[in-house]
């Protein structure tokens, strides 16, 4: 999924584009004790509710394209086991209208409800308030295009994930059974500590006919997209305090309540790929980029996850030294970095990230300087550090805004337009780092003179 594509679904979360026909959670403990369900839908909540759910569904679609937000291809093997619904393109479907659903339901045997989103439990403190509406949501704390990935998901997957999925989107999330079959797969296997919301909802989006000229014509639709989308958010009480009580004119400790916190991770499925349905794919998220959950992901979704922005550019400096050897040098690290930056212009109006395999990471070195004999043993060095299908996205690997020298002293960094600045040259048998003083020099802020200064005033 691209920018564009993942902004369009966004603007779907608001109450006059808003679609979406049901709304289904879970609340679980930190026991993995299911306490509460809800089952709703989704038009028929309080307006003030709803901006509560919309701020938690946007967060899904929020983030750094290949850092926390992945564009995952589900594995051939799964979709050749299972798949029966229609590939894009083909005939339209017509929208469900919005699905009644009943009350919050309690699940648990001796425990309180879960109150749209804000949560009580005869467990929790007796300090916890109830609270009719939903709570305020805490404050809150990257898409890999389709790269080359496995054909098979990890050995320990199920077969039938993207069947189920499937089938979930299908039943418009009003069968029973398959809402809690899903919630204990999450349950099963996601690993958290603490409470937390499983929240699921469904959508159905008549996709608007566009000019050449990027003119939405809502009166010529020529798709529907239908999709899921799901999160899962930590439920926490909310912090100690004081509060003003307006019946005494005083104040008094605050009642802490269990608010329920943006997401940590969901997903959208299916793919929402050039303005059309893609079955093939599921757009996942995570709050934290480093952490992707890759077993939960494997379970739940049955798609092999890519390696994390820290991970590509880990692997990519340890390519360039091992590639380099002794050449490894400042200048040559320079032309690698101006080479990079050139590409990054070229590509600034692409839709995509820009994903780079191993035969164009090879033409950037080449088109660097690197010597053929460097080069030569250039694929070895590929396949055995980040693996011979792997691929590279340019903005994980390469700050291409800021050129960084960096010592266990000094940090220097410099606009990457204006590398010319620094040098390297020997003097007094000490290598040395040279950067020519052009314009205004500041020093902790204040502005200094340089010795060619001083000399020019007193000639």
């Amino acid at each position: 999924m691209t920018k564009q594509d993942i902004s369009e679904i966004k603007k779907l979360f608001t109450p006059r584009n808003c679609s979406i026909t049901r709304i289904c959670g879970c609340y679980v403990d930190g026991e993995k004790n299911k306490k509460a369900e809800l089952k709703q839908a989704f038009l028929a909540l309080p307006e003030e509710e709803m901006f509560k759910y919309f701020e938690i569904l946007r967060k899904v679609l929020s983030g750094t394209l290949g850092k926390n937000l992945l564009t995952l291809d589900f594995p051939l093997a799964l979709e050749m086991a299972g798949m029966t619904a229609p590939e894009k393109g083909s005939s339209k479907i017509s929208p469900d209208a919005a699905a009644e659903g009943g009350p919050l339901s309690d699940t648990s045997e001796s425990d309180g409800s879960l109150s749209d989103t804000a949560v009580t439990d005869s467990s929790l403190p007796d300090t916890a308030a109830t609270d009719d509406s939903l709570p305020d949501t805490a404050e809150s704390g990257s898409i890999l295009p389709h790269a080359a990935l496995p054909d098979a998901a990890g050995p320990d997957a199920p077969s039938n994930t993207h069947e189920f999925l499937m089938r979930l989107k299908d039943s418009k999330l009003k069968d029973e059974a398959l809402l809690e079959e899903y919630y204990d797969r999450i349950i099963e296997n996601y690993e958290y500590v603490g409470n937390y919301l499983i929240l699921i909802v469904h959508d159905v989006y008549d996709v608007p006919g566009r000019t050449t000229d990027g003119i939405d014509m809502d009166d010529a639709s020529d798709e529907i997209y239908e999709y899921i989308l799901s999160c899962i958010c930590p439920v926490e009480l909310s912090k100690p305090g004081l509060s003003y009580d307006a019946e005494e004119n005083t104040f008094h400790n605050r009642n802490r309540d269990w608010v329920v916190s943006l997401p940590e991770t969901g997903f959208l499925f299916p793919a929402f790929n050039d303005r059309g349905t893609d079955i093939h794919s599921v757009l996942y998220y995570s709050k934290n980029p480093e952490e992707l959950r890759e077993a939960f992901v494997e379970q739940l979704l049955g798609c092999p996850l890519p390696m994390s922005a820290e991970s590509q550019k880990e692997t990519f400096q340890s390519l360039i030294e091992d590639t380099l050897g002794e050449d490894c040098g400042i200048e040559m690290v320079k032309n690698i970095h101006d080479r990079f930056t050139e590409l990054a212009e070229e590509h600034k109006e692409a839709p995509e990230p820009v994903v780079l395999d191993k035969n164009e990471v090879k033409t950037i070195l080449a088109d660097s300087g690197v010597a053929n004999e460097k080069l030569s043993e250039f694929d070895r060095h590929y396949d055995e550090t980040a693996g011979e299908n792997a691929s590279l996205l340019m903005s994980n690997v390469m700050n291409t805004r800021s050129f960084e020298v960096k010592t266990p002293d000094v940090v220097i960094k410099v606009s990457p337009d204006r590398t010319d600045l620094i040098e390297t040259r020997t003097i007094d048998g000490r290598e040395c780092l040279v950067i020519a003083l052009d314009g205004s020099i500041l020093v902790n802020g204040i502005a200094v003179r340089t010795v060619s200064e001083n000399e020019e005033d007193e000639e």
